[in-house]
């Protein structure tokens, strides 16, 4: 039993994957294939933990002042197990993309916040044109930043089983006995459309393993358990990093709308599709073009864990539920 325990999750671990098109998930034949796996191994009383990937997670924010303790505190949320059986396993897939996506938008949403902060009272540009490229940035943020794409993919580190460390002595974390473990990785990317105008691409990498074995359920019983853990302190920083890269790209974009804005509205050509403020003045002797000073801002305005986290994050309100795969 074991031994099938073990292939069945060599065989689970690349069906752990989702690809996400314009909010359609393509997860009926993974599905399939899930259920078709487990349905072999349900008398064993399978538990499959996996970390949320969501920074939303309660876990402990004493010292939260520190940056080091911060961070921690944040990779730790990300870490925090979430447990599946055999007939919950099969929605595993759609909430890692989900959590991870969401994780993601929340930390760009805390960014651009900061970023809007400071352009408020660093940049040197007319208030009329500051004004119109803070509001063009506080756009709803299904407006400001689309996710049209998203796809996770998890991989053993070698197409075979030679990978498979084993045995291991007892995973004291989880109390397990008897165990195993499959290095692998998780791959994940998004395809971003930034104010309808640009379009960007997010690639994360992150190592991690898949360790099974042993285990006891709630009531004592023994089961055989896989725990799949990440490495979500680099996860968070590569988060933190990409968040600040689409952060610039969007900053550019609204810079060069506003100015394409000022120059149609004196020439009278036909506007670009930006809403701007009702007190907003297109006088050309006051037009500046923002590039340098936006620029100047970027150069300066480094990703940091406690700038952009600390002050939003905790506080922020939690995003509006996705529509549910079917």
């Amino acid at each position: 039993m074991e031994r099938l325990f073990r292939d069945s999750i060599i065989h689970l671990i690349p069906l752990f994957s989702a690809t996400e098109s314009n909010l359609n998930l393509e997860l009926s034949p993974t599905k399939s294939r899930i259920k078709d796996i487990v349905s072999k191994i349900a008398v064993l009383n399978p538990r499959f933990l996996f970390p949320s990937l969501n920074i939303r997670s309660n876990v402990d924010h004493s010292d939260r002042n520190e940056k080091e303790q911060l961070h921690a505190t944040f990779a730790q949320k990300l870490s925090v197990p979430v447990e599946y059986d055999s007939e919950t396993i099969v929605d595993a897939p759609a909430t890692l993309l989900h959590n991870i996506s969401t994780t993601f938008v929340n930390l760009l949403d805390s960014r651009i916040h900061n970023s809007i902060l400071a352009i408020t009272e660093r940049v040197t540009l007319p208030d009329a044109e500051r004004n119109a490229i803070v509001h063009t940035l506080t756009y709803p943020s299904f407006k400001r930043v689309a996710i049209t794409a998203a796809a996770t993919r998890f991989k053993m580190l070698h197409s075979t089983a030679d990978n498979i460390v084993m045995p291991l002595p007892p995973y004291d974390a989880y109390h397990l006995d008897s165990t195993m473990r499959i290095p692998i990785t998780l791959e994940c990317t998004m395809d971003l459309l930034l104010l309808s105008e640009g379009s960007i691409n997010v690639q994360l990498n992150v190592m991690g393993s898949a360790v099974s074995g042993i285990g006891h359920a709630e009531n004592g019983s023994p089961c055989r358990q896989m725990i799949m853990t990440l490495d979500t302190s680099s996860l968070l920083q590569s988060l933190v990093s990409e968040a600040h890269r689409v952060c610039k790209d969007l900053i550019t974009i609204a810079s060069e709308l506003t100015l394409s804005k000022l120059v149609n509205q004196a020439t009278g050509s036909p506007t670009v599709p930006l809403m701007l403020p009702p007190t907003f003045s297109a006088n050309p002797d006051q037009w500046q073009d923002p590039s340098d000073c936006i620029q100047q801002l970027l150069a300066t305005n480094a990703p940091d864990i406690s700038e952009s986290m600390q002050q939003d994050m905790i506080s922020m309100p939690p995003p509006p539920p996705r529509r549910k795969p079917t």
